[in-house]
């Protein structure tokens, strides 16, 4: 008979799991919600994955109060501190400490295997989950943290990708200075953008991309979330 399955492993980026060790090394708090880690700038995703991760370590309860010990020791010194996510990681990833004495020096191939076998993961989730299980083992201790790589980026061609959906437009009533732009995002839903300057189409694009139009790109991903777009399309217009 097959072991049973445990609980699925969390896969935060490293990134935002660094920034989740970073507020319980400078807040005080009893209790953490995903509403917490949206107020410090987490899109809701994130958060929800933050807590995901606390729960696995079980750093917060199902309710989300903090375990007030374990949540002091982050303030400690490098040495008390390491000793206490040792405990955490061990006793979280018990099915692949149980099989492996040293599971974060397995090649690859081979940790894969075991996330697989013990945790029943997918392709997709393994790509985030083995990262943030190394790095877990790296600010325990467990391997140096330099030895510890991000997922790799993928190639950004949002630019390209969003140049070829805009179509210039004649300005809307009203106005005769500057130039619009409808964006098809999906099946029967477009937005219009407008240039407040007198700018050519590409620095329309570059301001989209360079920050100057951010919250066009925020409402372009929202509206691909909301409606569940497939990952190939949703990738498309990521710039993250």
């Amino acid at each position: 008979m097959n072991e049973s399955k445990t609980i699925t492993p969390p896969y935060l980026s490293i990134a935002k799991m660094k920034e989740v060790v970073e507020k319980l090394e400078k807040k005080s708090l009893n209790k953490l919600e995903s509403k917490d880690f949206r107020a410090w700038g987490f899109s809701t995703a994130d958060a929800n994955l933050a807590i995901a991760v606390l729960k696995f370590l079980k750093i917060i309860d199902e309710n989300g109060k903090i375990d007030i010990d374990k949540a002091r020791k982050f303030k400690m010194s490098e040495g008390e501190k390491e000793k206490m996510i040792k405990e955490l990681v061990k006793s979280a990833y018990k099915p692949l400490f149980d099989e492996n004495e040293e599971p974060w020096g397995l090649s690859d191939k081979d940790l894969k295997d075991d996330f697989i076998r013990k945790y029943d993961c997918s392709p997709r989730l393994l790509a985030s989950a083995i990262p943030l299980f190394r790095y877990l083992c790296s600010i325990a201790g467990f391997i140096p943290k330099d030895q510890v790589v991000s997922r790799p980026k993928k190639k950004d061609n949002t630019g390209k990708c969003l140049k070829d959906k805009m179509t210039k437009v004649k300005p809307m009533q009203g106005r005769t200075d500057s130039d619009d732009y409808v964006i098809p995002i999906l099946d029967g839903i477009s937005i219009v953008v407008s240039s407040n300057e007198k700018g050519s189409y590409d620095s329309l694009l570059k301001g989209v991309w360079e920050g100057e139009l951010a919250p066009l790109k925020k409402l372009i991903n929202d509206i691909i979330k909301k409606h569940a777009v497939d990952n190939a399309a949703s990738s498309e217009l990521e710039g993250n």
